[in-house]
């Protein structure tokens, strides 16, 4: 009895030493389990997330995409993506998948006074509905983009020839000619149009670049003008975009050069100061004229970094010259353009620059540069005047509104335009009178230009004009040649001013 006693309960220690070792087993394979199940969870929410962060980065991808190849305004293609589809246009046809295309850049008529007279948002809508405009009007197969501020190009494969053309731009010029919905108001200001028909072997970059040249050639005839590109000007077409892309590289290169040329005081000829003028040496030893390429710069927006440039070296060089021995307060007059005004920080930064080395800067601003926005103009040649610029209205008196130029602007200066000086006539005698007259009674500093001969210059002190400039005088010149001068004693005076 004692042994089945003994044995019943060894029996039992083990039965429960096994259930307890059981328990602890099935314990720990549930939460084995438990931790499996929390793994795959844990994994499930990891996929999960990062397939939302694959999507958001698609997401902001395609938004990147959108940025860089759509105008975000209306949501056309913006110049970057015209341009693929232009070269695509002309793959096409060299490989024969297309007959030929033509494009038309059109530029809204005086958009940049109904946005500034109605509102950025009445300039949106403006834009919008030009957009929609062409989406409704043009050919089937044509493609759309916007190009910039108030300008849309259009690609069409069912203009191929350049009367196709023309009557496409007259279709589109009669369509905007009628005013169409912007928002609450009505734009009807018309449209200017370039157009250029792709011939064999043009890219599509230089299709582009034909239309823009018409389009610059139609605006000169005047607002709502159609023209399209001439194939017989060609040659003349391609020397403009070779010197386009030689005065790109001339900049980057600084192949430029800047030439001064002397101001002087009216009565007594002393040195009052130079203007800068910028000269591009040809590799022949000549020169290429500034009426060449000047207004390129400005066209092209290369101006802005022309200015910028000779902003520092006229400033450089004129220490250079007082430190040579020219007068302590004589000035730099360095000429600044439309296209300059409109990049206005970038004015503001390097005529910041230029004031560090030489405080005497004087900025000549023709009529031209101010007229289309005088508003934001004011503005700007206030901060620069409050800067320590000094200002110049340069060629005075060849523009419509010039006396109202001198009541709204901050100018220091007017500079008397050379055709009033170099003509004889009884009427541009009082003119010129007239002028310094003006300037005087508002306590305005003028240079005469153009001044060829001692008898002009005296008669100009006879009128009490405060300066004078011209060939007569002194042609412009090298920085090294004039500091040759001073190294010399022979400081540049102007003769029979007395």
């Amino acid at each position: 009895v004692i042994e089945m006693g003994l044995a019943i309960g060894f029996t039992t220690c083990a039965l429960t030493l096994a259930v307890h070792r059981g328990r602890r087993l099935l314990e720990r394979s549930i939460a084995a389990n438990a931790m499996m199940e929390n793994a795959l969870k844990e994994s499930r929410t990891l996929s999960e997330k990062l397939e939302v962060e694959v999507d958001e980065r698609r997401k902001a991808n395609d938004a990147l995409e959108q940025l860089a190849y759509n105008d975000p305004l209306t949501g056309l293609p913006n110049m970057r993506q015209f341009r693929r589809m232009a070269a695509k246009a002309a793959a096409d046809v060299a490989d024969g998948a297309s007959d030929g295309f033509s494009i038309l850049l059109l530029d809204l008529d005086h958009f940049r006074l109904f946005n500034d007279g109605f509102g950025r948002e009445a300039g949106n809508a403006a834009l919008h509905g030009a957009a929609k405009l062409l989406e409704a009007h043009t050919p089937e197969g044509a493609q759309i983009a916007r190009l910039g501020a108030d300008e849309f190009a259009l690609l069409t494969p069912a203009a191929t020839t350049r009367e196709d053309a023309k009557a496409l731009a007259d279709k589109l010029g009669e369509l905007f000619g009628k005013p169409f919905s912007a928002g609450d108001r009505e734009f009807g200001a018309g449209v200017t149009i370039g157009a250029a028909v792709h011939a064999p072997g043009d890219r599509g970059g230089c299709v582009i670049a034909y239309a823009d040249m018409a389009l610059n050639l139609a605006k000169q005839k005047g607002r709502r003008s159609i023209l399209v590109h001439d194939p017989a000007t060609k040659s003349q077409s391609q020397d403009r975009l070779d010197l386009e892309a030689d005065l790109r590289q001339a900049i980057v290169n600084h192949e430029l050069e800047l030439f001064y040329q002397p101001i002087y005081e009216t009565r007594g000829g002393a040195l009052a100061g130079w203007e800068a003028l910028a000269r591009w040496p040809r590799a022949d030893g000549g020169m290429t004229s500034p009426v060449e390429f000047i207004p390129i710069a400005e066209e092209t927006g290369s101006i802005v970094q022309l200015g910028a440039w000779a902003l520092t070296e006229a400033a450089k060089a004129a220490c250079a010259f007082r430190d040579a021995g020219a007068p302590e307060g004589a000035f730099m007059s360095v000429n600044v353009s439309p296209r300059q005004l409109l990049d206005a920080e970038g004015l503001i930064e390097a005529v910041d620059a230029a004031l560090k080395i030489y405080p005497h800067i004087k900025l000549e601003v023709t009529e031209s540069g101010i007229v289309d926005d005088p508003a934001r103009a004011a503005e700007v040649l206030g901060d620069l005047r409050a800067r320590g610029a000094s200002l110049a209205l340069d060629d005075f008196g060849t523009g419509a509104s010039s006396l109202a130029m001198v009541g709204q602007f901050p100018f220091n200066t007017l500079k008397i335009d050379r055709s009033f000086v170099i003509d004889r006539s009884a009427h541009a005698s009082a003119f010129l009178q007239c002028i310094v007259g003006l300037a005087r009674a508002l306590d305005l500093d003028t240079v005469a230009e153009g001044v060829d001969n001692d008898d002009v210059h005296a008669a100009l002190s006879l009128l009490g004009a405060s300066y004078v400039q011209g060939f007569g005088l002194a042609r412009p010149a090298p920085r090294d040649v004039i500091l040759s001068g001073f190294a010399q004693n022979t400081e540049p005076r102007a003769a029979n001013a007395s």
